[in-house]
Order: structure tokens, then C-alpha cells, then sequence
């Protein structure tokens, strides 16, 4: 049996345009569509114990490109306190991924591939995640607004590996994260006219991935 050796890293950058629609002093909904590119890393190992050898697949996402559309409701339970839910779907149309195999620790004695190469398209896939969380602001302004909180998130992330040498490759990676979260974020605003800009500018975070069925 094969065992998950490292736990999958995903970086994100994203870019979101919203139109806020405030329905009172302490709720609003916000809609609108998402950019967001994505470096995803997930291996492997040779055994339960993590061991022979401790990384013998790797699989590198680098970068996915998806866009699709989120929509979020906040609302104020208590002076500056933000409960706040949203979803988000996006649609894969751009990427590159590499899947390398090893026969030693530390990914030595590389693996070659016996067909083809170690480098494939991605431009198939889906990304889907809805969260709640409680969140307060560190700091908010006009321009800038820092958020520290804790929730709860379930993503789904559908990626291909894809081959024009090879038309009946249709390998996938499809997973399902359901986790508790703590984090901290940044995001820079901008609103000129009618519409409202969003940019992240950090997003850091600790989640504790909870067994399936929660």
C-alpha cells in the first residue's frame, strides 16, 4: 500500500472582482468573478511508514490557471465580530504539471518514464471550496483591511495530466479537504465608480484537516 508521505502544498495568488451589495448596517452579500493561479505539490511514499523510499512519486502543479465566479454574505453578530460564508468555483483553462518517480530517499535515482516525458498540460479542472469563519480586523481602512479568525473550509480540487503525444492519457488528481482553520489576511481595496476591487496581498494560515464525513 502506498501512503501519502508529505502533506499537498497549495500556494495561491488571486485576483477578484466583487459587486457589493449592502442589504443593511450589518449585512452584506457580495458576487462576482475570480482569477486565481495556483502551485500545487503532492507526493508519495514507498510504504505505510513513509519509507523505501520516502518520496517515490511527486507530482508538481506549476501554476494552474482558473477562473470562474464566488459570492459571499458577511454579517456583524457583535460590534466589529464578522461571521462570514462564501463559495467559489472555478474552471481550469491554463497550466503545466510535472510527474516524477524515484527509486531512492530524498529524490534520488530519478525514475524515467516508460513512455513519453515527465511533463504534461493542465488545461482541464475545476477548483471548489465554501468556508464560514469568525473573523476581526487587525486593522481596516479605506485601502487596507487585516483580518486574524478561525472556521471551518471543504475545497475540491480536480486537476488532469494531459498529452497531445498521448490521447488516451486522462489522468486526474481529485481531492476533498475538509478542515478546520486559523488565519490571517491582508487584502488591498480599490473602488473606482460602481465596482469594487479586491487583491490579496497575504494569506497565511494553519489547518487541521478533519477525518472524512465531518
Amino acid at each position: 500500500m502506498l501512503t501519502m508521505a508529505l502533506s499537498a502544498g497549495i500556494i495561491n495568488d488571486s485576483l477578484a472582482q466583487s459587486f457589493p451589495n449592502p442589504i443593511s448596517n450589518n449585512l452584506s452579500i457580495t458576487a462576482g468573478a475570480e482569477y486565481q493561479k495556483t502551485n500545487f505539490r503532492w507526493s508519495i511514499a514507498g510504504n505505510e511508514e513513509g519509507k523505501d523510499p520516502n518520496i517515490l512519486s511527486e507530482l508538481i502543479y506549476n501554476p494552474i490557471h482558473s477562473a470562474g465566479f464566488n459570492i459571499a454574505a458577511a454579517y456583524k453578530p457583535y460590534q466589529k465580530l464578522l461571521l462570514t460564508a462564501s463559495f467559489s468555483r472555478l474552471q481550469t483553462y491554463k497550466g503545466s504539471a510535472t510527474d516524477i518517480d524515484y527509486n531512492g530517499d530524498n529524490r534520488t535515482d530519478y525514475t524515467p518514464p516508460s513512455v513519453g516525458d515527465t511533463l504534461f498540460n493542465s488545461n482541464k479542472g475545476n477548483m471548489l471550496q465554501y468556508a464560514i469563519s469568525l473573523s476581526y480586523p487587525l486593522l481596516e481602512n479605506h485601502l487596507l483591511e487585516i483580518n486574524a479568525g478561525a472556521g471551518y473550509q471543504f475545497s475540491k480540487e480536480l486537476f488532469y495530466l494531459r498529452d497531445e503525444e498521448m490521447p488516451d492519457l486522462n489522468t486526474t488528481y481529485d481531492a476533498k479537504w475538509r478542515s478546520a482553520r486559523i488565519f490571517v489576511n491582508g487584502t488591498l481595496k480599490f473602488t473606482p465608480g460602481y465596482i469594487s476591487h479586491q487583491k490579496s496581498l497575504f494569506n497565511q494560515e494553519f489547518m487541521m484537516r478533519l477525518p472524512t464525513g465531518i
